[in-house]
């Protein structure tokens, strides 16, 4: 499992296929944590760390040591016949604390700050869009100053937003990491001849009316001008509306869910359809129908009908 692992490992590092790769990370030490006690974790742990330094040096390890000790622990806990649920939270808060800690050892010891990174290559993707929209087009400018004036307040607002959904983003990271290990870890230990516990279908989640009332508060705080001077205040507000959106975008795939399920439609194309949704602009009206779902039971409206 060391070399499958260092495999995809190499994949993610040195390769654009990192984006969804990084996701499967995991799975080879869950695999190996679920067959194997904990002494035969230690040095497989740190056979794949030494292994992650030979290849890639420091900057190698704050990705490895995340995936590693995630797929480590939620092995173990599927050992020890650990519901599924229970796993995931498991999970998400492991990958959560060790986000952080990759995050502070990249920064104070390898003086490598990823944020700032990801900041300025957003920074210097508006430049080039400016610049290309400025661009003389036979002879006339293709750029309206208004489309000029909107990319430089683009340029001023979003490395600051960046850096503030930093707690959001990794809780959902986190969150899709733990899932997306759990996946496809049962998948292939079902192939091996052993069954773990699946996650409730997602045609089942349901979310309490009371977010919609958090959320309805959450806008009113971002609503008042003054708030952004309270910069701690301010960051929670947007920190919890992106995290309730998120919840909304699940209820909404939860009732679609659903609706293939009455109607008997392949899981194909549920898939398709939520890709095409998620992929494009109509998001937002996913987003819509998850809040009115939460707020006014609309499955049940149109699955009584």
């Amino acid at each position: 499992m060391s070399a499958v692992f260092l495999i995809l490992f190499l994949l993610t590092f040195y390769t654009p296929l990192g984006i969804a790769s990084v996701f499967v990370l995991p799975v080879p030490l869950t695999l190996y944590a679920y067959r194997h006690s904990g002494k035969g974790r230690l040095v497989t742990f740190l056979a794949v760390m030494f292994l992650s330094f030979i290849f890639t040096s420091f900057s190698g390890v704050t990705l490895a040591l995340p995936a590693a000790v995630l797929g480590l622990v939620m092995g173990g806990a599927y050992r020890n016949r650990k519901p599924s649920g229970q796993v995931i939270i498991l999970g998400t808060i492991v990958s959560l604390a060790l986000f952080f800690i990759s995050l502070t050892i990249s920064i104070w010891i390898f003086h490598v700050n990823p944020i700032e990174l990801a900041v300025n290559a957003s920074k210097e993707a508006i430049k080039q869009i400016q610049a290309q929209m400025g661009a003389v087009v036979d002879g006339q400018r293709a750029a309206q100053p208004g489309q000029q004036q909107s990319l430089q307040q683009l340029l001023q607002t979003v490395p600051g937003l960046m850096r503030m959904i930093i707690p959001s983003s990794a809780i959902l990271y986190s969150l899709l990491s733990a899932v997306a290990n759990h996946a496809i870890s049962r998948r292939v230990l079902k192939r091996m001849g052993t069954l773990i516990q699946p996650l409730p279908p997602l045609r089942d989640l349901r979310f309490p009316r009371s977010i919609l009332y958090y959320y309805f508060i959450v806008l009113l705080m971002l609503a008042v001008p003054a708030i952004s001077q309270y910069g701690f205040l301010h960051a929670v507000a947007v920190n919890v509306n992106l995290l309730m959106i998120f919840a909304f975008l699940l209820q909404a795939l939860s009732l679609v869910a659903a609706l293939f399920y009455r109607k008997g439609w392949s899981k194909a194309l549920l898939v398709v359809v939520v890709l095409i949704f998620l992929l494009s602009p109509f998001a937002y009206i996913l987003i819509l129908v998850g809040m009115i779902d939460v707020g006014f039971n609309l499955r049940n409206r149109l699955f009584l009908k």
